[in-house]
């Protein structure tokens, strides 16, 4: 089988759990965002989707990793907004990528499972999350994903590290000056970094976009999942950082 009809199998979730009194099961929360963001996902990565959000919240029973309690919570404020990462220009997994403050995994544990792409190096400083995402990885079978338990600052003028990725992704870090020159370091020439942000019932995706795509598309984005506010907000590379270093 091939891509799954995400908008049928909707359908059908909600007519059986309505018919039986069941709540949803986290896929068919998946499938339910993915059908609002009108994305195209095969059906065995929306199962891969659901094992890893079962894997967060068992692990989060003892690793601190979210708030957030029950699935439903879980794709509605963190893997919905994730996936909508592919909706952004700019957006290409074709070559190396960095995820800053991998954290619980997302955005880059969810875009390894959902799209075929190069390789993803997550840098996560907190050593037990770093080890959360080492053990996920190996167990939902991920290939080409890297956990780096590091200061990005530390690690970013390295030989490796130097313009290596060509999308960068940030969650839940508070930049300043010393980190913002630490990506730009790591970033690879025409990269694009999406930066997220967070509000009660929307999510923001900020993101700079190199060369190739700063002329191209919508300069704004806005989707619904789940009854959450997605905005995707593009501006130029340059503008990366200019706030906060002015």
């Amino acid at each position: 089988m091939s891509t799954i009809n995400i908008v049928g199998l909707n359908a059908l979730c909600r007519k059986t759990c309505s018919d039986t009194f069941l709540p949803m099961s986290s896929e068919q929360h998946i499938a339910s965002a993915i059908a609002e963001l009108g994305l195209s996902i095969h059906e065995s990565r929306v199962s891969r989707l659901a094992h890893f959000v079962d894997l967060l919240l068992e692990y989060n029973k003892r690793t601190s990793l979210t708030a957030l309690k029950t699935g439903e919570e879980v794709v509605r404020n963190l893997l919905a907004d994730s996936l909508a990462a592919s909706m952004a220009m700019g957006f290409d997994l074709s070559r190396e990528c960095l995820d800053l403050g991998a954290g619980g995994g997302f955005p880059s544990i969810v875009l390894s499972i959902a799209f075929d792409g190069k390789a993803w190096v997550a840098v996560e400083r907190n050593k037990r999350k770093a080890a959360y995402l080492k053990a996920v990885a190996r167990s939902l079978a991920i290939e080409r994903y890297t956990v780096m338990p590091s200061d990005l600052c530390q690690i970013a003028y390295s030989q490796e590290m130097t313009q290596r990725f060509h999308l960068v992704t940030i969650r839940g870090v508070r930049l300043d000056t010393k980190i913002i020159r630490a990506i730009k370091s790591v970033a690879a020439p025409g990269a694009s970094i999406i930066r997220y942000g967070h509000g009660v019932d929307e999510s923001l995706l900020r993101v700079y976009c190199g060369a190739r795509c700063e002329s191209q598309g919508e300069k704004s984005i806005s989707a619904e999942a789940m009854g959450r506010r997605i905005r995707i907000e593009h501006d130029g590379y340059d503008e990366f950082g200019g706030d906060i270093e002015a």
